[in-house]
């Protein structure tokens, strides 16, 4: 009976040597296939792990985001943020009321949720920000500053 062994080396080493026990060599393109998956399914595990904060998600850029984002990594992987409640026909599966000014209170929220990513959408757009432009200044950068 044939069986198919794998050893994998230190953990320093991130070869794969795998050996066929009967007897004759199969080609190394068989190898290089294996690897390959391995390392798809490497990269699917890693994308399923990031943790999403979106800033200013109830803007028009964060709600077509949001549905993007959930569609590729699932609504548990995504915290949305912002200084007003969801709209009425868009409910997340996980939002914050937070104002991205306020860095104390996102650090808290980016260490309570091991936050791996950050999209920082907060900002006044024009017809707003031209009314008050300092204001603009501030959250627009300061806002920013806080994510980086």
């Amino acid at each position: 009976m044939s069986t198919l062994t794998s050893d994998l080396g230190p953990a320093s080493d991130h070869s794969i040597e795998m050996r066929w026990s009967l007897g004759y060599d199969i080609p190394d393109k068989f190898f290089i296939i294996i690897k390959v998956i391995l390392l798809a399914n490497l990269l699917i595990i890693y994308t399923n792990m990031s943790k999403i904060l979106l800033s200013g998600a109830y803007g028009q850029v964060g709600l077509e985001l949001y549905r993007a984002l959930s569609l590729k990594l699932g609504p548990d992987n995504i915290i949305c943020t912002d200084v007003r409640p969801p709209p009425p026909n868009f409910q997340p599966r996980h939002h914050q009321i937070l104002d991205a000014l306020d860095r104390e209170a996102l650090f808290r929220l980016i260490k309570k949720h091991q936050i791996t990513e950050i999209y920082s959408l907060a900002a006044l757009l024009s017809a707003t920000g031209e009314n008050n432009p300092l204001l603009t200044q501030k959250i627009n950068m300061d806002a920013l500053f806080n994510c980086l």
